[in-house]
């Protein structure tokens, strides 16, 4: 379950700016709704034109340029050290070809996964032997102060070029470009790596960045997608250009990849390459070798080409399964220690747990959870974990703070990577629940920000035009999520075997009837029937068919009408906290109570339903007490339950008569 938070838009300003701008009511509305009220922010950020930061304005900007134009002129070696993950891969590619085109004596090296992530001692002496003068970082190398003192002990120079978070010190790099640095003074600090890795090209070559997106705007479009940056300002300028460069790629790799992905060119855009592009890219790295990838994208023959993009296709198909496997393993476990279940950061892990999938069971655990995840992989007398998080809590804070045990650690907010010896593992999880406990007392949820409430009969082409404008949508400029409210449930549509629904609503007393769909969700996932009120947070598409042109309505969220979800969620929290950490409850339990909601289990046998169905169902007005029924019940064996992020409740038949008086839960609150 998710908070739903209605943004409050002030509707006059809306109207002024849409008059000073010279655009919809509606689009004007989109924008103040995403605080842009300025009408220069807004005509800059509805512009086609290209504006972008000084490439100089990056600290150590003309220190690393000249010293890799020094190489150049020189003919001394350089290698391009990049990472396994998309944005590593397309930034190695970029930085590779523009100076191998400049004259370069260059070389690409990319680790495995099973090496580690960013440069190593023995990677900068492989690199020594091959007679590499200088290293140029690309998306690592922030913190990598062993191998950066071993290169220079070896007469190695190593300039970074990074977008992750550094450490309280720098490494000793001969020049470090990363708008994370404290002492950057670029206004822009979001960008992927390859966006840096382009920033630092333009300054190398003294190329506008205009020239250098159209050459290589593909790929910087792809890396900054596929690593969750901000679609906005440099990004969502870059983004926006190179769309159309993608899809319509001069690159046999990347044509080959989209093709083989089935990707239509009609309507492509960045969900095309979060869910298509960039996940075979990923896949190579994840479960084969990430210099597949890098040979795809570098690859200038047609039939080679397809015959890669096959591979990746193929190693997505078997990161899928083993991400499936894995993420059944993590349920299970999780099943078994019931405590972890109510941690604040949700942490499991496994004998040998594929380290190219843990990053994506992780994201699915903070997902299904909605708490920060980190899910380990075991490897002889070592952890490898990789964590992500939820909105409005850093990870990379929670972790930061216990350093004690931890070996390896780097990232940003949303997502991490640590390694902890075994022998420190428990401990080490301990000071990160603490930390989590004190950094954030009550857990922040995922969020569905919602930009107002529409009235059924309004619901038409306009509003999906309106919101045209501020395409493309991504990061931090997530496509409008909209209120649907008091809506009564007309008919409910299996489609695709049962794959899909198709739920057909009106508004309590009114003609108009809408035709919503519910993706990957079966009827008997569905807790609602014909006839229940609720509300639904739902994105508007166009969709053409027959060559008619319509609205596609699809509910990303369904609640009862009225739904208090913030409170709900509140008590939540303030259950895991009870449970984990013996936080007290102020909380008062009578027979009646748990009389009612017995019944009700009673009546419907099988319930599988998240808090707000829950509650919905089993007539509660009050989770927390709810909650701890379930828990005298379940202690009682009245009922056999589980919970996975679903609450899974199953009525036992013909049960011996119990007093309540047994329940040492129901003791302590009665």
């Amino acid at each position: 379950m998710r908070e739903w938070v209605f943004k409050q838009t002030d509707k006059a300003l809306a109207a002024e700016l849409a008059k000073e701008c010279e655009i919809t009511d509606f689009t004007a509305f989109l924008l103040v709704s995403k605080g842009l009220c300025d009408p220069f922010e807004v005509d800059e950020f509805l512009s086609d034109e290209l504006i972008l930061q000084d490439p100089f304005s990056f600290a150590d900007m003309q220190k690393g340029v000249e010293r890799i134009s020094f190489a150049i002129e020189n003919n001394q070696k350089i290698a391009v050290f990049g990472d396994y993950d998309c944005d590593g891969v397309t930034s190695t590619v970029l930085f590779y070809s523009v100076l191998k085109q400049s004259g370069a004596d260059v070389i690409w090296r990319v680790p495995a996964r099973e090496e580690g992530y960013g440069i190593s001692p023995s990677a900068v002496k492989e690199l020594k032997e091959k007679g590499v003068r200088v290293i140029l970082t690309v998306d690592n190398g922030i913190t990598a102060f062993e191998a950066i003192d071993f290169a220079n002990k070896n007469g190695i120079d190593v300039v970074v070029t990074d977008h992750h978070l550094p450490n309280k010190e720098l490494p000793n790099a001969f020049a470090i470009i990363d708008p994370k640095r404290a002492d950057c003074p670029t206004e822009f600090k979001d960008y992927a790596g390859v966006g840096v890795a382009l920033m630092f090209c333009s300054a190398l070559l003294g190329e506008p960045l205009e020239n250098l997106i159209y050459s290589y705007g593909d790929l910087v479009a792809i890396g900054t997608i596929a690593d969750v940056m901000p679609i906005l300002s440099d990004n969502r300028g870059i983004v926006k250009h190179s769309l159309d460069l993608i899809k319509n790629s001069n690159r046999f790799g990347i044509k080959a990849l989209i093709e083989k992905a089935g990707l239509k060119k009609e309507g492509f855009d960045t969900y095309s390459v979060s869910f298509g592009v960039a996940p075979r890219i990923n896949a190579a790295g994840r479960v084969l070798n990430p210099d597949l990838a890098i040979e795809l994208l570098l690859c200038d023959n047609e039939a080679k080409a397809k015959e890669l993009a096959q591979k990746l296709c193929e190693a997505n198909t078997t990161r899928q399964q083993l991400e499936k496997d894995i993420l059944k393993q993590a349920y299970e476990k999780l099943a078994q220690n019931s405590s972890m279940v109510n941690a604040p950061v949700i942490i499991t892990g496994g004998e040998n747990w594929h380290s190219g999938v843990v990053g994506i069971v992780a994201a699915k655990l903070c997902e299904t959870f909605s708490r920060p995840a980190i899910v380990f992989s075991f490897d002889g007398d070592m952890a490898y974990g990789s964590a992500r998080s939820v909105d409005n809590a850093s990870i990379y804070d929670i972790i930061a703070n216990n350093d004690e045990f931890i070996e390896s650690f780097g990232g940003h907010s949303s997502a991490a990577g640590i390694s902890i010896k075994l022998e420190n593992l428990k401990k080490a999880i301990v000071n990160i629940e603490n930390s989590a406990k004190k950094l954030y007392p009550e857990m922040p949820f995922n969020k569905v920000e919602i930009t107002c409430k529409l009235n059924p009969k309004k619901v038409d082409l306009n509003i999906v035009s309106a919101q045209k404008a501020l395409m493309p949508f991504g990061e931090q400029n997530e496509q409008p999520i909209y209120a649907l409210c008091d809506m009564v449930i007309k008919n409910i549509t299996e489609l695709s075997g049962g794959k899909h629904l198709k739920i057909t609503a009106s508004r309590q007393g009114e003609q108009t009837t809408l035709n919503i769909m519910k993706f990957f969700t079966s009827k008997n996932e569905f807790a609602y029937k014909i006839g229940d009120k609720v509300d639904f947070a739902v994105t508007l598409e166009s969709n053409v068919f027959n060559d008619i042109e319509r609205v596609s309505i699809v509910a990303k969220d369904i609640m009862p009408c009225n739904f208090d979800t913030k409170n709900v969620l509140k008590q939540l929290r303030e259950y895991q906290n009870f449970k984990y950490f013996g936080d007290e409850i102020n909380l008062k339990i009578t027979r009646q109570n748990i009389a009612d909601v017995y019944l009700n289990i009673r009546n419907l046998k099988r319930i599988c339903a998240n808090e707000a169905e829950l509650m919905f169902l089993l007539g509660e007005s009050n989770f927390l007490r709810l909650r701890i029924v379930l828990d005298i019940l379940f202690e009682l064996e009245f009922i056999k339950f589980t919970y996975n992020g679903k609450y899974n409740i199953e009525y036992i038949e013909n049960v011996m008569k119990k007093d309540l008086a047994e329940s040492s839960v129901y003791r302590l609150f009665c």
